[in-house]
């Protein structure tokens, strides 16, 4: 039996490494968000999201213990903030 090449062109692949880079900076953005309005430390997001995963969830997780807003969307409203 011979086998065939199929061509590829990025399709479904090149959308999953995209959404996975949305994902990866929308998780760093609000890490530096964190830090940069006092909501929590370096050390201590590195030890929350060393037990829980560095995940978004886990990030927002921070923002509520601190502020009881569930997402940084909601805390910017709140807070009259326009930094993205």
């Amino acid at each position: 039996m011979e086998k065939q090449c199929i061509p590829f062109n990025g399709g479904f692949l090149s959308g999953i490494r995209s959404y996975t880079m949305d994902i990866d900076n929308r998780r760093n953005r609000l890490y530096d968000l964190l830090i940069e309005h006092g909501i929590a430390t370096d050390k201590e997001i590195s030890l929350v999201t060393s037990i829980n995963g560095f995940s978004e969830d886990t990030l927002n997780s921070i923002l509520f213990s601190r502020t009881a807003y569930r997402d940084f969307n909601q805390y910017k409203e709140a807070t009259n903030d326009n930094d993205d």
